[in-house]
């Protein structure tokens, strides 16, 4: 999602203000090949070394920005740092997609790991204070609007909701999807992460729907510990964690049904996805998902 969304904001800026010049400073280990492809004479990609993402967020990149005579940096994955941009006057923009972290633990579990459990505390010691420090602050949908005025007391008047969008290759399929070829495949594009609700509805499924698939595939994508994949043994069952967005499309065509069980969501990327694609949809109520449908 965040990903995506950022993808969306570069193409976007670099069409619809071309007075605009954009730097994106990013390490060369994950950088997805769409960013490399919208590189234009309008957007600058310096390469960086793999460093210590707080240590990146606080100083190394303001002062980046700073030398490249930048007037805003955006903060575009929630978390970042107001103290180093303040000080050498660089205005402040942050795109805050949700705020899953600030939910007491015992109604909404935070983490399934170490790593999970680290990005959580560290969100919410940075975002609050970003938040409040923030020249304009972006989110995702009129729910996740509510959540950030909640939890953040933040001035309405620098709050602006901008939805995510689709990637501009479902555009060129939208047009020609043919139901009629449609195969028997239940998809859920999900992770492991407690809030996506994932072990929970596979449970369910092999509990209450062990002949569903004699007929049908249930195709999951995302990155999925082995302890959620061992909770069913189904032949026809299929889990693809690393998929490009070439391939997910791929079976969005041939797929009749998505799954969407999380718990809460600021917005649901697959929601649009699938629509688009044709398929039906059982999605969960919470968060964002009726207003994103």
């Amino acid at each position: 999602g965040i990903g995506q969304y950022t993808l969306s904001l570069l193409t976007q800026l670099s069409e619809f203000r071309p007075d605009y010049k954009i730097i994106i400073f990013h390490d060369q280990k994950n950088i997805k090949k769409e960013i490399i492809s919208i590189i234009n004479d309008k957007i600058e990609l310096y390469y960086l070394s793999n460093l210590f993402y707080p240590l990146w967020e606080f100083l190394l990149f303001p002062i980046y920005a700073f030398k490249k005579k930048s007037t805003i940096i955006h903060f575009v994955g929630n978390t970042g740092f107001s103290l180093i941009p303040k000080m050498l006057g660089i205005k402040i923009y942050q795109t805050i997609h949700d705020a899953y972290f600030m939910n007491p633990e015992n109604k909404f579990p935070q983490h399934s790991n170490f790593k999970q459990m680290l990005g959580s505390i560290y969100r919410r010691y940075t975002v609050p204070k970003l938040a409040k420090n923030a020249d304009k602050i972006f989110t995702v949908s009129e729910f996740a609007k509510s959540e950030l005025i909640k939890f953040f007391q933040i001035d309405k008047e620098k709050l602006f909701v901008t939805y995510n969008t689709l990637d501009k290759q479902y555009f060129n399929y939208m047009k020609k999807i043919d139901l009629s070829i449609k195969e028997k495949i239940i998809l859920i594009v999900s992770g492991d992460h407690p809030q996506k609700n994932l072990s929970n509805t596979l449970k369910f499924l092999k509990k209450n729907n062990r002949d569903l698939f004699k007929d049908w595939k249930l195709i999951i994508c995302g990155k999925v510990n082995d302890k959620i994949k061992s909770i069913v043994n189904f032949d026809n069952i299929f889990f693809y964690e690393h998929i490009d967005q070439e391939k997910l499309i791929m079976l969005y065509k041939k797929s009749k049904i998505l799954i969407f069980p999380s718990l809460f969501e600021s917005f649901g990327l697959p929601l649009i996805e699938s629509l688009s694609m044709g398929l039906t949809l059982i999605s969960s109520n919470k968060g964002a998902t009726r207003e994103v449908a």
